[in-house]
């Protein structure tokens, strides 16, 4: 099992012992990155989408931060409309930023688009528009809620952690990225990571897949590698 302490530390113990004569290699097995490792993460985050660093304590946020239900023709997935411009859509990943300014909210998707949505309502933060270019291409979205503590820890500004084990220790970033974007320069791989909830996910590419839950504090984590 996995466990976080926290001002934000991570302690885990994988289901099968490590053989520690195998750390160090870059094998294809999450058993390398220790048996009982500690991450912790550092004051200060890194924003990798807009290569700005910030005090994660005094980022700022407006109104139109949180949650959102994105409506079309076509069905509904969830969004994110998170701090530093970024937006977040698991179901269609990109590079996407958002801008609001007098009730406008202009979402460049990259490849999927560009939007412009008014808020229709205050009181529930309903936005109503349509793509461009593309009269008659109605959007919606209305928001679920507010990010909570624990999930501005992760999308704020994206965190450096240390990965500590008894054989040594290692960074790894979570980025607060359009993609999620899970790096670790010792270990690399492609992986990303997601919250939903208080589950936490890391698809750590051929190194394994890592379940999670938050604390109710959004201080501490408890799981295990799949």
């Amino acid at each position: 099992m996995f466990q976080f302490k926290n001002a934000f530390s991570l302690i885990a113990n994988h289901r099968t012992p490590l053989n520690v004569r195998n750390f160090g290699q870059r094998l294809h097995s999450p058993y390398v990155l220790g048996h009982s490792p500690r991450l912790s993460v550092p004051r200060t985050a890194w924003n990798h989408q807009t290569k700005h660093c910030y005090n994660s304590a005094a980022a700022a946020s407006t109104e139109i931060e949180g949650l959102y239900t994105w409506s079309y023709s076509e069905g509904s997935f969830p969004v994110e409309i998170r701090p530093n411009g970024v937006f977040y859509c698991a179901s269609y990943p990109a590079a996407a930023t958002w801008t609001f300014d007098q009730d406008i909210l202009i979402v460049d998707w990259k490849k999927n688009g560009k939007y412009v949505l008014k808020v229709a309502d205050h009181s529930t933060l309903t936005l109503e528009g349509e793509q461009l270019g593309i009269p008659g291409s109605w959007r919606k979205a209305a928001r679920i809620r507010p990010f909570n503590h624990a999930e501005l820890n992760f999308v704020r500004s994206g965190s450096v952690w240390n990965w500590e084990h008894q054989g040594g220790s290692f960074e790894v970033e979570f980025h607060a990225d359009g993609f999620n974007h899970f790096v670790c320069k010792t270990y690399p791989a492609h992986a990303h990571w997601r919250l939903q909830g208080d589950q936490v996910c890391v698809h750590w590419g051929g190194y394994g897949v890592f379940d999670l839950v938050l604390g109710a504090a959004g201080t501490s984590m408890r799981g295990h590698a799949r």
